[in-house]
């Protein structure tokens, strides 16, 4: 199978992964708009003197208020039947990975296909995106926000300020846990296949954006299968070294990438005899022994 067969394979699992990625995004944009509408409730609940907070009124009973409605938002039942729909569809996503990296290598999907792998990170997710660690990282820390702004002079434009600074946190730390989740999930998937399965190589994609590290631009723009014993060669550049994670190896970087929200994909392959005979012409050196005439 060409380099180019294999990629639009996996540019096409990619393109169902980003979709599915996307698909709660309106659902985080409507819980931002909520907070927002709640949070300006609260603001507009204070007293004021010439545009400063009155100080000798105490706010408690308003911060709390603010706190049953943050806390609402994330345990209503709209937004927790769509977060469990999302769920749910894990151990597919993971299975089309799987059918995907199967098809470039002539393996089995049923084989390749780790279950328990999909169990953990339905799990994990049920536990990361539930209404009370929202609570904790997300509603707790705004009401605290507010009141420590109310302990001091404060003005109508910090209020106001600060209520910009929390728009769109629910959606970006959502987000975040979702791609992580995801990416991290594909990583142990893809380490644990090639280690089974002794594939020497993989594939490097998922696109460039500006902000790529140096690692990704160039693994990327080779546009053909990469070695796991040419990654040692790479890894050893200082230029290639911003972003990656501390003790990044050619055994674990298929697991890594290129590092910490990366959002690119080392998909295993087996390299033929051409992809070796093309990687040791890329080094000028011999990193591989031909042992066949070429596949």
């Amino acid at each position: 199978m060409t380099f180019d067969s294999q990629r639009k394979i996996m540019r096409e699992f990619m393109k169902m992964l980003i979709e599915h990625e996307n698909s709660l995004d309106d659902v985080f944009k409507k819980l931002d708009f909520l907070n927002i509408n709640a949070s300006q409730d609260f603001i507009d609940s204070l007293n004021y003197v010439g545009g400063i907070v009155d100080p000798s009124i105490d706010y408690t009973n308003q911060l709390l208020q603010l706190k049953r409605k943050l806390t609402s938002s994330y345990s209503s039942t709209e937004f927790r039947e769509q977060v469990t729909a999302y769920i749910d569809k894990i151990p597919m996503v993971l299975y089309q990975h799987a059918q995907s990296v199967a098809e470039i290598n002539g393996l089995l999907t049923g084989k390749i296909y780790d279950e328990k792998l999909a169990e953990y990170y339905v799990d994990k997710l049920k536990t990361e995106l539930a209404e009370e660690v929202y609570a904790k990282e997300l509603v707790q820390k705004s009401v605290d926000a507010y009141r420590k702004l109310l302990s001091g002079p404060t003005s109508l434009k910090d209020m106001r300020e600060e209520l910009v600074s929390q728009g769109g946190k629910a959606a970006r730390y959502s987000k975040q846990i979702i791609l992580d989740a995801n990416r991290t999930m594909i990583g142990e998937a893809n380490d644990k296949i090639s280690s089974t399965y002794a594939l020497d190589g993989f594939i490097y994609d998922g696109g460039l954006r500006d902000n790529s590290r140096p690692m990704c631009v160039l693994l990327v723009g080779l546009k053909r299968p990469i070695g796991d014993d040419e990654m040692t060669i790479f890894l050893k550049r200082e230029d290639l070294q911003p972003g990656l994670m501390p003790n990044t190896t050619k055994s674990n970087f298929k697991k890594r990438v290129a590092g910490y929200g990366c959002h690119h994909h080392a998909t295993p392959v087996r390299l033929t005899d051409s992809n070796k005979k093309t990687i040791n012409q890329y080094h000028h050196k011999e990193i591989y022994k031909i042992t066949k005439s070429n596949n």
